[in-house]
């Protein structure tokens, strides 16, 4: 059995992310999000290591600015992110938009 690396637990959610790539604006979407990360799905091509500059949709219509290093990715899927450089203002964020009367369907 696989041994579960996470930190932080993970919560299903789909939240638009918008991302800028070498093929130009990505319209995205997270599977799930935790404090110290998240998965968006993605048919673009990441490099395990690269850093991501990327903004998620809050529930309540704002965008939130993430950064992050890609730990890895499944072709044609979509790929893991590390958030990096999160400020105490992020973290109570992220914990606000993770509580399960925030979630959104996980069958958008």
């Amino acid at each position: 059995m696989k041994k579960e690396r996470r930190l932080h637990p993970r919560v299903a959610m789909r939240l638009e992310v918008r991302r800028e790539g070498i093929s130009g604006r990505n319209h995205e979407k997270t599977t799930d999000v935790s404090e110290g990360g998240c998965y968006i799905e993605s048919i673009s091509k990441v490099v395990v290591g690269q850093h991501i500059r990327f903004q998620i949709q809050l529930p309540g219509g704002s965008w939130m600015p993430l950064s992050g290093t890609a730990l890895y990715q499944q072709p044609h899927l979509g790929f893991g992110v590390q958030f990096m450089n999160l400020t105490e203002e992020d973290r109570a964020r992220l914990s606000c938009i993770r509580r399960p009367d925030n979630t959104t369907k996980a069958s958008d």
